[in-house]
């Protein structure tokens, strides 16, 4: 066994040494739970020893240099005022501490891993936290369906004198919301095919790109992008595009509920009426909600435009830093620990779209990820 997987579990071998869910090398997970705590000292000894293999090198100290001149203003690396690492804390609150037990070693690795691993999660008063999350979703979704189809539109129809058209709109976002849902979890995300399986582990077939290895599937997903813990399941191949039509649909929701919730309470208001209690719940959870949604919606829309899966922005295959003196590009695989913490609380990662074989530009892209035929006979996700 390599001397970087030392120490891992045996559904971790394989991944790469940088894998540390979705915090810098140098942040630690903040509240963490039993599974945390098992893992976290195997995978900054896994970190550790996959930076000391490949040490910067000659120009590590002119990059660093560069830097140091750069950060002084550190507003010029942000992205629409969002840095990398509020991106990843926004995808690892949607995926949770399990979602990172991947393995992603050589196919030799995967083929041998023909277990599905039991994974120890977090509990909540003793019982394993992973149903809460789908439950705490729906629940939410069909609790503020009730206090729309109830609060909102009576108030509506008093105000207004028609709400016919603010039930249809309402009755489409909610079954939206709900559908998708209901599909993106229960779905086979894309498991490759039996027969497929067999020759893969067998040696007759190499591993599909973009396929992988996940905790919760003993055969590799096709096209694996990510797991979800709010559904309890990988999204790949086959269930990608009803996640993006979740999220949308629930960014809709929380974002209409804060304007529809508002111009009510003006509404109130402006008739010297009391504030109705759940009117103003409803408004604060929404603002909430709308918050969260958001970003994780507009992130895996810039995946998508740049045709781009999360593991693979997870593990920076197209990101480099550049040297404004030399104009030299360096991959952010490739640096130093050192080197790369910098780089990254400057966020100064830059997508290199000549690196991702799959950027076809930003149309091609969204036409692909909606068009292409995902369910057709031999296909592999490598797309």
């Amino acid at each position: 066994m390599p001397a970087h997987m030392q120490g891992l579990p045996q559904h971790m071998h394989g991944m790469p040494p940088r894998m540390q869910g979705m915090a810098p090398p140098h942040r630690p997970y903040q509240h963490q739970g039993p599974y945390e705590q098992q893992e976290q000292q195997g995978l900054l000894q896994a970190q550790n020893a996959g930076y000391a293999a490949r040490s910067g090198g000659g120009g590590a100290a002119a990059r660093m240099q560069s830097l140091e001149s750069r950060t002084s203003n550190p507003q010029g690396f942000l992205q629409m005022g969002r840095t990398r690492s509020d991106a990843m804390d926004s995808l690892l609150a949607e995926e949770g501490p399990i979602g990172h037990s991947i393995t992603s070693g050589t196919q030799e690795e995967q083929a041998e891993d023909e277990t599905k691993p039991t994974i120890q999660g977090a509990t909540i008063c003793g019982m394993d936290e992973r149903p809460f999350f789908p439950t705490a979703l729906v629940g939410s979704i069909v609790l503020g369906a009730l206090c729309m189809f109830t609060v909102q539109r009576s108030l509506a129809l008093e105000y207004f004198g028609d709400a016919t058209h603010f039930t249809r709109l309402w009755l489409v976002l909610y079954f939206l919301a709900l559908a998708s849902t209901a599909y993106t979890g229960l779905a086979d995300p894309g498991l490759m095919g039996k027969e497929d399986y067999a020759k893969w582990q067998s040696g007759q077939m190499p591993t599909p790109k973009r396929a992988n290895k996940c905790w919760l599937y003993k055969r590799p997903v096709l096209r694996f992008d990510h797991y979800c813990r709010w559904v309890t399941n990988v999204i790949g191949l086959n269930n990608h595009r009803e996640f993006m039509i979740m999220c949308g649909s629930l960014v809709a929701i929380s974002t209409l509920g804060v304007a529809v919730d508002s111009v009510l309470l003006l509404c109130c208001l402006s008739h010297g009426q009391l504030f109705e209690p759940l009117l103003v719940f409803h408004l604060l959870y929404s603002t909430y909600f709308a918050k969260y949604a958001v970003e994780v919606f507009r992130i895996h829309i810039g995946f998508v435009s740049r045709n781009e899966l999360a593991r693979e922005w997870k593990n920076d295959e197209y990101y480099v830093v550049i040297d404004e003196e030399t104009g030299r590009k360096t991959a952010a695989r490739d640096l130093a620990e050192d080197e790369y913490n910098a780089y990254f609380d400057a966020n100064a990662f830059q997508y290199d779209s000549s690196r991702n074989p799959f950027d076809r530009g930003v149309s091609a892209n969204c036409w692909g990820f909606w068009c292409n035929p995902r369910w057709a006979p031999g296909q592999l996700g490598e797309f």
